[in-house]
């Protein structure tokens, strides 16, 4: 995730809202590999992209989170609102999963 200012995390989310308009093949996967942590702004700008991607049809995955920013997950409830994967490969695989063991619908 390439910010470090405010001003930063606005581009991103913008970028991402962006590209969450145009996907043609409805997935999205966000790797959080290097980021040690997380800010209640930018909670609130993944909650936002994942309501974009909700009304776009768009399947939206984490993968990498570190620990630290997983327990901040854990405390607001973000991963009842999305699917959060191990890693890239299992991420990617879940995409074709259905059902009960492949992640959120």
């Amino acid at each position: 995730m390439p910010f470090a200012t405010p001003n930063g995390l606005r581009l991103w989310a913008a970028k991402c809202k962006k590209s969450c308009h145009r996907r043609s093949n409805k997935k999205m996967l966000i790797d959080f590999s290097g980021l040690a942590f997380m800010s209640s702004a930018m909670i609130n700008k993944l909650i936002l992209l994942n309501k974009s991607c909700k009304a776009q049809g768009v399947a939206l995955k984490f993968c990498n989170v570190s620990p630290l920013v997983m327990e901040v997950f854990r405390i607001v409830n973000l991963g009842k609102l999305i699917d959060i994967q191990g890693d890239q490969e299992v991420a990617v695989a879940s995409f074709d999963k259905k059902g009960w063991f492949g992640g959120k619908k």
